[in-house]
């Protein structure tokens, strides 16, 4: 069985889609969570009226705490011997669930599947297909080098085994907000023998729309992320004798360059503590920095080069560009 657990806050406009889309799968052997985390709108009820009318359907109302905190609870409460994550706003086509488990040949695995990112009006942006590949104990080092991997950091488009999820005590780090899907992904691969990349996109992923203050988070929360992402890539990387990969490096150097961002974009930090932390994570990551940071547009590389240079007037060269721009990318 499937357990598929659906985070919702505040999506009457989009939850009777997501949830239709579910129950019409041709794979019926599953059980749909809806974590309703503290919605304001309609979306609670709509939730109770569709579990009146299939047994399936669990529902879990907590107060707002964020959507980790509801993935989590769906899977506490999941019985199911696989797991699924599906985002409220979005919806997958009817062969989802079935092209996801045939696949599931083994505990030991994670099973990947592209997406089709969509606007607000249902258009097609993207579409996200991986191929077939399969990478186990004898070649998992070339996952790292597959630029595919580290674009794949959904939650969604993705088969867990629940038991390894539950005995490995492996959870979506509640304090971090940006790019915890990666995070918990790479946090599972620590403890299986095998990630299935499979042809296809049949989960429609709806983007979002947001400004840079929505993007970044705190300083704190950014670092952590950083560092959890290093953490679990010594771990597989260790356990399966092979080096940690440039590709890896350069991800992670992005990473953490913005968790440096993220003391300018988020107010709250004053000069004296961001020289601190600067002059202190400088010295530290210094030459990680100068080997494996490339960034692309020309104002992250000019950033680059003030920051191993010179911090103060990285600093100002920071407060005065950060606060006025709308995007990274």
């Amino acid at each position: 069985m499937i357990s598929i657990v659906v985070p919702i806050y505040n999506a009457e406009n989009y939850i009777h889609k997501c949830i239709n889309s579910i129950l019409s799968q041709t794979y019926s052997n599953f059980e749909l969570i809806l974590v309703d985390d503290g919605s304001v709108d309609g979306s609670g009820q709509i939730c109770e009226d569709f579990a009146k009318f299939d047994s399936r359907i669990k529902v879990i109302h907590q107060q707002n705490a964020g959507v980790s905190k509801a993935r989590n609870m769906g899977i506490k409460v999941a019985i199911g011997d696989w797991v699924t994550f599906i985002d409220a706003d979005d919806y997958i086509e009817k062969e989802y669930l079935s092209g996801l488990v045939k696949f599931a040949l083994n505990q030991s695995m994670l099973i990947v599947q592209g997406v089709k990112k969509i606007g607000v009006d249902d258009k097609i942006i993207q579409i996200l297909d991986y191929g077939d590949r399969l990478y186990n104990r004898d070649n998992i080092e070339s996952l790292f080098h597959d630029s595919d991997f580290f674009h794949a950091g959904f939650p969604f488009g993705k088969l867990y085994n629940l038991s390894i999820i539950k005995e490995k005590h492996i959870s979506f780090n509640e304090k971090i907000s940006y790019a915890e899907d990666l995070v918990f992904m790479l946090n599972y691969i620590c403890y299986i023998k095998e990630v299935k990349f499979i042809r296809g996109a049949n989960y429609y992923y709806q983007i979002k729309t947001l400004g840079l203050s929505h993007k970044y988070n705190s300083f704190e929360s950014e670092f952590l992320m950083y560092s959890k992402f290093i953490e679990y890539l010594k771990i597989i990387a260790v356990s399966n004798n092979f080096t940690i990969t440039k590709e890896s490096l350069y991800y992670a150097a992005i990473q953490f360059m913005r968790s440096i961002y993220s003391l300018y974009i988020n107010n709250g930090y004053f000069f004296y503590k961001r020289i601190s932390i600067i002059k202190q994570l400088k010295a530290e990551y210094y030459q990680f920095i100068y080997k494996y940071y490339f960034p692309k547009i020309d104002i992250l590389k000019i950033c680059k080069f003030l920051f191993l240079n010179n911090i103060y007037i990285f600093d100002l060269f920071c407060v005065l560009k950060f606060r006025r721009i709308r995007f990274l990318k």
